[in-house]
């Protein structure tokens, strides 16, 4: 499916996958802890890397600035999604290169898994709380509470995400002329 685009094409890629990308970021599904939920966008995001890696960094991009404006919710929450976005992505694109489809989707849910648990960690969880990292580090299983929280959250999220794009993505390569 790769193949170089021109700018408009690139544009109209990017708005058409961003918009879907978002539509499908509205439709989410509860987790066991409230704050945390699925939602299944960045199968969208790694169909537009499949076009071109600049098509899928800037659908991610995209996607992450349309929730912000139209879901509200603060700039760490956007950043934090563009950037699960853009580690599922970016790691399965130069993954992809040198590794069978399957072996690339898992190494790069388990990278996904690891950056958005480290991002909670050191950034987000602590920000949420109104502390700095040393203030939230210093409470009682910090550490525990993150690992247990997150670390399955991401797995599964992540899981589910390279499972349908598996799929999703054999059928478009099948369509491809």
């Amino acid at each position: 499916m790769k193949k170089q685009f021109n700018s408009i094409q690139i544009i109209t890629y990017t708005a058409m996958l961003g918009a879907l990308a978002f539509i499908i970021n509205l439709i989410e599904i509860p987790y066991i802890i409230p704050y945390l939920k699925f939602d299944f966008s960045d199968v969208i995001v790694l169909i537009a890397v499949s076009l071109s890696l600049s098509i899928g960094i800037y659908v991610a991009i995209l996607k992450g600035i349309l929730l912000f404006l139209f879901k509200g919710g603060s700039i760490a929450g956007m950043v934090s999604a563009i950037m699960g976005s853009l580690t599922i992505a970016i790691s399965y694109y130069y993954l992809s290169k040198k590794l069978n489809k399957i072996m690339s989707l898992i190494i790069s849910a388990i990278l996904f898994t690891l950056i958005m648990v480290s991002f909670n960690f050191f950034i987000i969880d602590p920000l949420y709380m109104g502390m700095s990292f040393t203030e939230a580090a210093g409470q009682d299983n910090y550490l525990t509470r993150i690992l247990l929280t997150y670390v399955p959250f991401n797995i599964i999220k992540s899981s589910i995400i390279i499972f349908i794009y598996y799929y999703v993505s054999n059928i478009l390569e099948k369509l491809a002329v």
